[in-house]
């Protein structure tokens, strides 16, 4: 008798701990929206103050969370491109280039509401945006702008080496001289893709245009 009383005094204790383990756990409170969205990215994503800052602004008064994310090297330098998907949408809409340490140079948000590409040189501050995006062919052939999946096949020439720019101005391109004139037009490239044009007028044949000059 005093044996199966000794048993169940330890099968009481043993089981004490548990059941209140599980009750801290059932007491602790759930996080809110906006401080699960902020563990996603300083956990996940290891992005810098300043970055999520950046996001933020842009994106301001929307919860957003880090979505899929590929490496890409450029000039022997490598960084992280990560998608940004906004209020649960469906698909991200943004794309941001970051360092080793977290830090953001450029920046791009695909509209595929109105057919806009919003791009930004962090480190120039320099905005642009391309409209009409729909109507481009590169628009339905990257499925609407998937930067994540350009990213990982960037377009390449029938020798396999990487064609166009993957981001900035790319060199002033001149149509032929007519009557002693002629035009000039240069893109700017967003992660491979052409997003504007800028125009440098019609000036003599034989003149160069300057880098440092966008076009109107």
């Amino acid at each position: 008798m005093k044996k199966i009383l000794l048993s169940s005094i330890l099968l009481v204790v043993m089981l004490l701990p548990i059941s209140c383990n599980k009750m801290t756990q059932n007491e602790l409170p759930k996080p809110q929206k906006n401080e699960l969205q902020n563990q996603i990215v300083k956990r996940g994503t290891n992005l810098s103050t300043k970055t999520q800052d950046f996001i933020s602004s842009f994106y301001k008064g929307s919860n957003y969370a880090i979505g899929a994310q590929v490496e890409t090297t450029q000039n022997g330098v490598t960084s992280l491109v990560s998608e940004i998907v906004v209020d649960g949408e469906k698909r991200a809409r943004g794309y941001i280039l970051t360092d080793v340490r977290g830090n953001a140079t450029y920046f791009a948000d695909v509209d595929r509401v109105n057919y806009t590409l919003t791009s930004v040189d962090i480190s120039t501050n320099q905005t642009l945006v391309g409209r009409n995006i729909n109507e481009t062919s590169k628009y339905i052939e990257t499925n609407e702008y998937d930067f994540i999946g350009i990213i990982s096949n960037p377009p390449t020439d029938e020798g396999g080496n990487v064609v166009d720019k993957f981001w900035g101005w790319g060199d002033w391109e001149y149509g032929p001289c007519k009557g002693g004139f002629r035009t000039s037009v240069r893109k700017h490239y967003v992660f491979w893709v052409v997003n504007t044009r800028g125009f440098g007028g019609t000036n003599p044949c034989g003149t160069t245009l300057s880098d440092d000059y966008y076009g109107g």
